[in-house]
This record gives structure tokens, sequence and C-alpha cells, in this order.
């Protein structure tokens, strides 16, 4: 490509209104108009694939993708969420493709501004220009194919040299760490090794405020600033609004959920400002059949009212005579506005809570779930036998599968490979176990090489069901796994018999009682109180409630079942 294509002058741009230092100003690149018709014919075929071959995570430059979900991802982050993308990649260019990039990046010459002349003038030797597109595009392909990389690498302890091989530095006045509460230790001596600054919650990353714990109005008020002063300065300009095609990622998101979220949302009448059609309790059949035979139908609720009360004879005339004694029977409070409230609350208000509750998707519930996380067993028993069903527990197959290459010899029996079914079923220490409780049980082993189908069926297995019965399994293979560790990290012996003396004199968590009173009302006076609930979220519901004098005598009680609905509900 011809020097007079890829010539591009340098200057710097002011960051703030009143720079001081350098680091007030940031460089871009006033490149030719040939150069940068042909970047952005090239950055426009390279566009199409980019979405198929970067990450998720990476939200800039990225059609499709903004980069405002990236403050979300750090958020995120800030709560501990992992993120795991486990794909194969591959680029798979064409050739001819490939050689028309490094033809338009590898004649890149420079010269920079000062005070507006130009001085100097040389060849680029590594590096992207600023201000062309094709540049980001080729930048985050090459930092995919580096994070892959070192993903694959992670657990052989690879010797990274980035900064020496990529020529990219560190800018360390512009990075930080936030450190775990109670690790100053640790603190310090990051400080020292990276010289990074030391930071804590909240801050501000790419213009919008990271914290951690409930939202505060306060954190948005430098962002609302720098909103006030872009608006005052345009006061006197004129605008170009324009718009993109494509709405943003975060937004098609929300809209996704209106359908849904309609149906978990009702109003509560005062002003009656609100649609009679669509914003309350008419049902969405029958008011769409209405809105088809009436062409302009009364659109809000005050024009049904007249005189401070319902007008029962345009009611009659504008919709089906069933549904108006339905709307007869609606309370209104004229001293209040039109309120909206949410369904899935007791209070009427939205919380992010209930609508997760509502919207994520439950496993399939598993009968041994709830004698796994009862309250009888230690935490530590729980998250360990939830770690073993899942396959998380580092035993030797586990281990190779991450990487990790060694000789793998069963600790118990040391002649087979160490695997969860032969360590926790089926080695011959661990049978003589699980045949002694069997036994003393009177039933017989279930046959399986799947550690939950096995709890499963040791719940099912003989005429009756006891709490101990059920929960002598999950301490059996706790005391297996520590006796397991015991035998490779400590030497020793791996016996059945300390195995089931172990089981047999575990110590479970003693039982709180909670003294719940009951206190009388004042002379005079009368008591009511009430209760619900339901049987799972959802499930079968029923509420009811007593009414008693100041003696405590009833005075009244009822009852009433609630068909399937929430805890909330």
């Amino acid at each position: 490509m011809p020097r007079s294509f890829t010539a591009t002058s340098i200057t710097l741009i002011p960051k703030v209104n009143s720079p001081q230092t350098w680091a007030d100003y940031y460089p871009i690149s006033l490149c030719n108009v040939s150069n940068k018709i042909l970047s952005k014919l090239l950055y426009t075929k390279l566009a199409q694939a980019l979405p198929h071959l970067i990450s998720p995570s990476q939200s800039g430059f990225v059609p499709g993708r903004l980069l405002s979900d990236n403050i979300l991802l750090a958020q995120e982050m800030i709560h501990q969420l992992d993120l795991r993308d486990n794909r194969k990649f591959a680029m798979g260019f064409n050739s001819r493709f490939i050689s028309l990039i490094r033809n338009a990046i590898e004649n890149s010459w420079f010269t920079i501004l000062v005070n507006g002349e130009p001085a100097g003038f040389f060849k680029s030797t590594r590096g992207l220009r600023q201000e062309d597109p094709l540049s980001p595009a080729l930048f985050i392909l090459a930092a995919e194919a580096f994070s892959r990389r070192i993903d694959t690498l992670f657990l052989k302890n690879p010797k990274i040299q980035y900064e020496e091989y990529s020529g990219q530095k560190i800018n360390q006045s512009k990075s930080a760490f936030i450190p775990r509460k109670r690790a100053s230790l640790v603190t310090n001596r990051i400080k020292a090794i990276t010289d990074f600054c030391l930071k804590s919650l909240p801050l501000t990353y790419l213009g919008a405020p990271l914290f951690k714990g409930s939202k505060k109005k306060i954190l948005f008020e430098p962002l609302l600033d720098k909103i006030r002063a872009k608006v005052i300065g345009w006061e006197h300009n004129f605008l170009l609004m324009v718009a993109t095609k494509e709405d943003s990622s975060i937004w098609r998101r929300l809209a996704s959920t209106r359908a849904e979220a309609r149906k978990l949302i009702f109003w509560s009448l005062g002003t009656r400002e609100i649609s009679f059609w669509h914003d309350w309790g008419i049902p969405k059949g029958v008011a769409t059949d209405i809105m088809q035979l009436n062409t302009q139908p009364p659109t809000k609720v005050n024009q049904f009212w007249k005189n401070h009360q319902w007008d029962i004879e345009k009611l009659h005339q504008e919709i089906p005579h069933q549904l108006v004694n339905y709307i007869l029977q609606v309370p209104i409070n004229t001293d209040q506005n039109d309120l909206m409230h949410w369904k899935l609350s007791s209070k009427g208000t939205f919380t992010t809570t209930s609508a997760w509750e509502h919207s994520r998707d439950y496993a399939p519930k598993q009968s041994f779930h709830k004698t796994i996380w009862s309250p009888l067993i230690r935490p530590t028993i729980s998250i360990f036998i939830w770690r073993l069903i899942n396959n998380w527990l580092p035993v030797d197959t586990r281990l190779k599968q991450k990487g990790i290459s060694f000789a793998s010899q069963c600790s118990c029996c040391s002649s087979k490979e160490e695997t969860l079914p032969h360590l926790f079923l089926h080695n011959k220490v661990v049978q003589e176990v699980w045949n002694f409780f069997a036994h003393a049980f009177h039933f017989l082993l279930p046959c399986t090489y799947n550690i939950l189908l096995f709890l499963q069926a040791w719940k099912h297995r003989g005429q009756t069901t006891t709490h101990i019965r059920d929960v002598i399994p999950i301490i059996t293979l706790w005391n297996i796994w520590t006796m397991r560790n015991a035998t490779r990290h400590e030497g020793s012996p791996f016996k059945a018999s300390y195995i089931i003396f172990k089981t047999t004199h575990s110590e479970y968590k003693p039982q709180k009682c909670i003294a719940v009173y009951w206190n009388k009302p004042p002379d005079n006076w009368l008591k009511l109180n009430t209760d619900g609930a339901a049987k799972g979220n959802p499930g079968p519901a029923g509420a009811g409630g007593l009414l008693r004098d100041h003696f405590g005598r009833i005075i009244f009680a009822f009852q009433e079942p609630l068909g399937t609905c929430s805890n909330v509900q």
C-alpha cells in the first residue's frame, strides 16, 4: 500500500477542562481518508465474524454488544460471580483476507503534531493505530486467542512474560486492587510487588459506580453532575438526533420479560387515570374482543365514573353484562393516586428477590436433598456431600481431568485407580462398612456406581423410614473421606472397624427450642391472630385465624384453603 495512504498524524486531546499533566491528555491518530475507507471496508467484513469468535465476556467493539455490559459484569464480579467458558476456539480466516489486513497495518508511518505543526516522520514497528476502526477488532481477536491459551495452560503453571513480548505495559497510575477484609499482610505484599493503588468500594469503572450492598442514590451523583454539565453546554446548540437501529442488549433483556411481568402487576384505583382496558383487572381476551368491535372505546377508568360512583349505564353500554358486577365490586380510594402493586410481594412492592424466585429455573427436586441439608447435620458434612454428588472432590481421576498427571493408587486397597465409586462404594473395606449397616437395618445394599442413586435407594429400602437410617450413609461417606485423607497424608491404616465406630458415635447438632407465647389484649379488646403457609413454593396453601378476648376465650375461628400459590401471595 502506498506510503501516502498509510501516513498518520498523531496529536494530543485534553481529557479534562484544565489539563495540568501529560496524564490529562490522550493521543489520537489523524488517518488519511483513503486509509480510513480501506480500514472500514476490512472491519465491516471482519465484524460479521466477531460475535461468533469473541467470548460473551468481551462486550466492547463487537456488533450487537455494548461496553456498558462490562459494567454489569464487573458489578457481578464484586459479588464473586464465577464465569466460565469452555468452548473450543478456532479462527479459520482466509489467507487472502489475512494478507489484506497485513498490508493495511504493516506499512504504517507517523508524524507528531506539535502546536499544530508536523514534526518527524517514522515507521511503526509494533502496535496498532489509534482511531482506526480495524485496530480494536484486531486487538480483541489477539487478546481472545491469548486468553484461550492461558486457560489451557493454567494448570501447568506457565511462566508468562506478557509485557516483555507484547510491548504492552500496565499503567500503574490507572490500575488498582481491592483487598478482602482482614487481609492486611497480603495487601501490603501486593502493593509492594505491583505498585498499584489500594482502593476500596465504591469506585468508578467505565463511568459508573461499582459497589457492594444496597444501592445508594449518592453513588450516582457524580454521573448525574456530568450529564447536567453536558446538557447545559448543549443549550444553544442544535442537536442531531441519531438513534441506532438495534436496541441495546440490556434493554432487549429487560423487554423480553415484559409480558410475564404484566401478569404479576395489578392496580389499586384512586384517581382513575390508568387505562380501563389494559392496566387493571379486565381479562385480556375480553378487552381485546371489545376493542375490536368498538373502534373508539373509552380509554381511562375515570371515563366510566360519574358523580363519585361508577356510571352503571355506560358500563352496560361498553362491556358485557357478566363483567359489570365484577367491576362494581372493585374498591376505589379517591384520596390517593392509582397505585401499582407487585403480586409476589406481601407489601405489594417490587423486589428483585421475588422476581428472581419466580423466574429462575429450578432443578428437579431430589427426595434425598432434604436429608442432606438437615439442620441436625453439620454444615461441613452437608457441603461435602453436595460436592461429592456433583463430582467435585479432588480424587485422583478428577485431578487428572484437570491436567495434573501422576500415578494413581487407591488409598484404601492400594490396587486400583482412585475413583469416586471405587473409593466410596466398591472397595473391600467400604463394602464391609456398608454391609454392616445394611444388616443392621435389615435390607440389601443397592447396586449402583452413582452415589446420588445409592443414597436415594438407601432411603427407600426396608419397611420403615427413620431419620437415623437416612443420616447413617451421609455420616459414613464423610468418615470414609476423612479416613482416606488420614491414610494418604498421615499413613494411618484404612480400617472398616474405625469407620463404623466413628459413624455410630457421631454427634448431632441439638435442635433449638424457641418458646412462643400468646399475649392477651387489653381489657374489653379482641385480638385476631392469623397465619398462612404453602407446602412448597408454589404449592398447596391455606390460611386461618383465631379471634379471642382478653380472657383468652375463642370468639371466632376460621380456616380457608387457598389452592396452589407461593409463600408471598
